[in-house]
């Protein structure tokens, strides 16, 4: 069921639902210069292009140039699935 939302949400990203959202993040003034690093997840083999985390906050999506995509616990901080994704170079 986890693996259905997650699959369900990046297709959401890729025919622009999240629009709004981005829209609303990218109107907020001063929103990078709050930024910063609070824990590095370590699992994947290449560098990391794209991260988006569920609505509630539990879950973070990370895809990567190792062509994985990956299910972290933001709680945990540890990998709860993992997708191959059939792409041959980089995940973005």
């Amino acid at each position: 069921e986890m693996a259905s939302s997650v699959i369900l949400s990046l297709r959401g990203r890729e025919t622009g639902a999240a629009s709004q959202t981005k829209k609303n993040f990218l109107d907020l003034d001063g929103c990078i210069s709050r930024l910063c690093l609070k824990c590095k997840l370590r699992g994947h083999q290449g560098c990391v292009n794209t991260v988006a985390f569920s609505e509630d906050g539990g879950l973070i999506v990370s895809g990567s140039d190792d062509t994985i995509v990956r299910v972290w616990s933001a709680a945990s901080r540890r990998p709860l699935a993992a997708a191959e994704t059939g792409h041959s170079r980089n995940v973005f």
